[in-house]
Formats: structure tokens, sequence, C-alpha cells
């Protein structure tokens, strides 16, 4: 039996291993001392009662209630109680397996304050064939399909063992474990992350390599030439040309574009709401006589409105053609022009999120920033100057758009800083 030791940079072969085929797990002892060294910290956090989100306070909208250090071990196992909501068939044993090994990956990153014992628990039960059962629907991409893990892992929910569905605690006990006691943080850890996006995204790229090496690998033209045993040749005449896996992969990509811009569509709605920045309405430091920069939300949004309909996938919409003749016509041209239009259209909302960034730090008396901030200040300025009166926006967001294309703030930033890691 193969087996796989975390420590180094984990492979989705390393994930398949374990979850599909059954490779045991073990920890490098760099993987323990940075589990251990980080774990030192949040003890030493949490003795202090220094206000740390999920660690000293509660969670979400709750964020600013203490909770006092008796308190915390009940807070987490509550936090494992309230997230435990999924619904449906369970997901596939190899997916949970996959969960709990990325679990392994994420936590063990030396960062997240988790404790060894816990992470040992949860190899322990990969070793031992111990898999949770997950329901597998009620996810926005986190929290839900990881509480039912959490459940098993402190002897409640329930199991698979040795082909056998059991309560949690007694396929731990079977198996010779012990259910773990979380302590302060544990419970926020284990609910958060890709965990499962990670996961199921790593079984399916692991399953599509090997149909894109056969593609890869493969003739497209129509018709192809073979040879004969006789000598002689034959032409097969099938059309070989499809584009659909680049056109798949260009759907993707004007999703993850649309995303990427909610999230900076969401933060320029925050810089603008002074309910929520506690700095002037729209940024507007003369309401009298002024709009500030409402309108640029508005522009905004409308870009995003176009990047949702982009986002549609083009390669689902294929048809019949040619009376018949070719009877699959990908429309992967349409994906990848989709793709193409959208980074563009993208570069406006990000430049429209920069020129409020640097209205909103305009708002404040001391301006003094971090040095790679204060490189992207400048760059701004050098374009849009400071907002005292209303102005025609469109020359500004399309300057900066330019440097967005021209990667003039990446470069800027390094510049300052250092390389940036992605």
């Amino acid at each position: 039996m193969n087996t796989v030791t975390l420590g180094g940079t984990a492979t989705i072969n390393d994930l398949v291993s374990v979850a599909r085929f059954g490779a045991k797990v073990a920890f490098s002892k760099e993987y323990e001392e940075r589990v251990n060294h980080c774990r030192a910290h949040v003890d030493r956090f949490s003795h202090e009662g220094k206000a740390i989100y999920g660690l000293t306070t509660g969670l979400g909208n709750n964020w600013k209630k203490f909770i006092p250090e008796k308190d915390r071990e009940t807070i987490q196992r509550n936090n494992i109680y309230a997230h435990t909501c999924a619904v449906g068939e369970p997901i596939a044993e190899e997916c949970t397996r996959a969960m709990m090994f990325v679990m392994l990956c994420h936590f063990g990153s030396g960062h997240t304050g988790i404790r060894l014992e816990t992470l040992a628990l949860i190899r322990d039960m990969l070793n031992a064939g111990i898999s949770p059962v997950v329901p597998s629907h009620g996810s926005v991409g986190y929290l839900t399909l990881e509480g039912h893990i959490g459940m098993v892992m402190i002897g409640e929910g329930r199991a698979t063992y040795q082909d056998e569905t059991l309560d949690g605690a007694e396929a731990l006990k079977r198996a010779g474990l012990k259910p773990v006691v979380l302590s302060s943080k544990e419970g926020l850890i284990l609910l958060s992350g890709t965990t499962s996006v990670t996961a199921f995204a790593s079984l399916a790229i692991y399953d599509a390599q090997a149909t894109l090496a056969i593609e890869l690998n493969s003739s497209v033209d129509n018709p192809l030439i073979f040879d004969e045993e006789d000598g002689g040749a034959v032409a097969l005449m099938g059309c070989n040309a499809d584009g659909t896996y680049a056109g798949m992969a260009s759907d993707s990509l004007c999703i993850a574009i649309t995303d990427l811009c909610k999230m900076s569509n969401s933060r320029i709605d925050r810089l603008l709401n002074s309910l929520v920045s506690e700095l002037p309405a729209f940024l507007n430091k003369n309401a009298d006589f002024n709009n500030g920069l409402m309108m640029i939300q508005y522009a905004s949004a409308g870009l995003q409105g176009e990047l949702r309909i982009l986002a549609h996938p083009a390669v689902v919409d294929n048809l019949t053609t040619c009376a018949n003749q070719e009877d699959y016509v990908n429309m992967g041209y349409n994906a990848v022009k989709k793709a193409y239009d959208s980074m563009h259209l993208a570069k406006y909302i990000l430049a429209a999120e920069l020129i409020c960034d640097g209205q909103a730090l305009d708002c404040y008396e001391d301006k003094r920033c971090a040095k790679g901030t204060q490189a992207i200040y400048d760059l701004l300025r050098s374009k849009v100057p400071e907002m005292d009166n209303d102005m025609p926006l469109t020359p500004y967001l399309e300057a900066v758009a330019q440097q967005i294309i021209d990667r003039a703030y990446i470069r800027t930033v390094e510049a300052s800083v250092g390389a940036l890691k992605f």
C-alpha cells in the first residue's frame, strides 16, 4: 500500500491516491513542527483574551460578542452542530475522503492554528477507512458538508466503516480511535475554506486529464488517411475537428471573471455606502453641490449585468447544420469570444474600484499607508485627480483600465515590495 507523506507540496495525484485508491497518509516532521508552532500562537492569543474572530469572538454577525475562555470548547462544538445542515443523498465515499485529505493539506499549512491531535484524527480516520456520511446538497462552497465530517470527529453523526453504516462514535470505537474535544478555533477551522470545492475539482480534473491527453495527441482533420495492410491507404471521412474543450475552458473563464467582478462590485458598494464605510456618502466631500462617485457604481453594475449574460455557457448551444451532414457544431468560437469580451469589461469594473479606493483614502485626514498601497495610490493619481467636485468620469475610467491592461499596477507594486506570489 502506498503512503502519501504530507509536509511538502501535495499534488492531485496524491489526493486521488488517498481518496480513490486507499493510500495511507503520514505526516513529516516539518508538517508536525509547523502545526505545533502555529498552535502555540493560538493558545497564547486565547489566554491573553485578544479579540480574534472565531477564536475569542462569535461568528458572523456575532463577531462583537466576546467568548470567555471557559466557554470556548462549547462554542466550537456548537459551531459544528449549527453548520451540520446539508441534505439529500450522500456524496460518494471517494469525495468524502478527498475532502478529508484537503483538510489535512489546508489546515496543516502552519497558519490555521489547529492542534496536531485534531489533524491526526482525520489522518487516522482515512487510514482506517472511516468515511463520514455527508449529504450532497445545501452548500454555498463551504461550511455545511464539512460540518458532517466534524460531527463524526466529535463522536456524533454517521459514518461508514468496513461496508457498514454506523453512528460516528461506534465507527471510531471499532477502529480503535477516540473522538476529539475541539479546542479554541478548531470548529471554525474544520468548517472553513475551499475543502469541498478543491476535493471535487481535483477528482474531476484527474479524470479529465486522460480525455485531454487523448485529444492532445489526436489527429483533427477531415478526412484522415490510414495505411492499409496491403500497402495501400484509405481516407476515412468523419470530422474530428472539435473545439469543445477550448470552448468549455473559455466558458469557465467567463464564469470566473464574472465572480471576480462581483467581489469588486461588493467592495465598491461598501466604499460608497456611508452606513458601512463611515465615510462621506458616495465619497462626496462637498455634498451641497456634488454627487460624488454615485454614478460610477451604476456604470459598474451595468458592466456586471453584461458579464452575467456572457457567463452563460456557449458550448451547450450546439446545433445541427449542413442538411444534417454536420450534426454537431461546437460553438467554441463563441465561447472564446465571450472570454475575450469579458476580460475587457472586467478591466472597467476594476478601474472603478481603484478610483473609489483612491477617493476613499482622500477622505481621511491622515493618508499615511503601507508602501505597496502608497505606490498604487501614486500611480492612480498620475491619471486621476482627487475629486473635490463632480467631473466626467469616462476619461478616468479609460485611463485606469489601460493601466490595468498594461500591468502597470503589478509592476509598480513589485518594484515597491518585491515579487507578488499568486
